[in-house]
């Protein structure tokens, strides 16, 4: 990501969240230029589409979400587990 006109590495939500966000808003442009109304909240969306077609989504079941940057908190963040979890 460019900040000030200086590149910097991102990761974790703070890189994916606002990729994901900017794709949404394509999609949501898109819609409303056919007449039809935006995606709005996506969760129940998104959560019919997994138990319909599980293959849709990769279920990420190791790894966590602790920061590994300088200045971080060691230790602090989530861990990933089967089905939901805050980390994935």
């Amino acid at each position: 990501v460019y900040i000030n006109g200086n590149m910097f590495d991102i990761s974790g939500t703070s890189g994916s969240a606002p990729l994901f966000a900017a794709m949404i808003v394509l999609i949501n442009d898109a819609r409303m230029q056919l007449g039809k109304p935006p995606l709005g909240f996506l969760n129940q969306l998104l959560y019919l589409m997994s138990a319909s077609n599980p293959d849709v989504f990769y279920d990420v079941v190791e790894g966590n979400t602790e920061c590994t940057m300088e200045g971080c908190c060691p230790g602090v963040g989530f861990k990933a587990a089967k089905g939901w979890d805050a980390a994935t």
